[in-house]
């Protein structure tokens, strides 16, 4: 029992308490450098995440913007040269010439349909 005793002893003493506290801070300054790494690489993954986040918001502003500016002009070019066009040719025509003038109702009734607009503006023709 004394021998058994003795031989644990000496085998915790093996590694004195000055190399121990040593073997310690050995771990601990691996651990802080690993945890100073994950923190880094955490950090970067953020950034990286908050940059492509940034770019895509910037993206969808731009496409919306080339959308709302693409429908813009189209639907002006669209109202202000086909129906102007129309009218405006088709009514100088009827003032030249009144054998265009049933043409150019048909045209704007099949146009832009029957409205109050048209029927009153067919009337002034007259």
């Amino acid at each position: 029992m004394a021998t058994k005793g003795i031989n644990r002893k000496c085998r915790f003493s093996i590694i004195s308490r000055k190399s121990r506290s040593m073997i310690l801070m050995i771990i601990m300054i691996i651990m802080i450098v690993i945890i100073t790494i994950v923190m880094i690489v955490i950090i970067i993954i953020i950034i990286i995440i908050i940059i492509i986040i940034i770019i895509i918001i910037i993206i969808i502003i731009i496409i919306i913007i080339i959308i709302i500016i693409f429908f813009f002009f189209f639907f002006f070019f669209f109202f202000f040269f086909f129906f102007f066009f129309f009218f405006f040719f088709f009514y100088a025509a009827s003032f030249c010439s009144s054998l265009i003038l049933p043409l150019i109702r048909v045209m704007s009734v099949l146009i832009c349909g029957h409205s109050k607009w048209n029927v009153s503006r067919l009337n002034v023709l007259k």
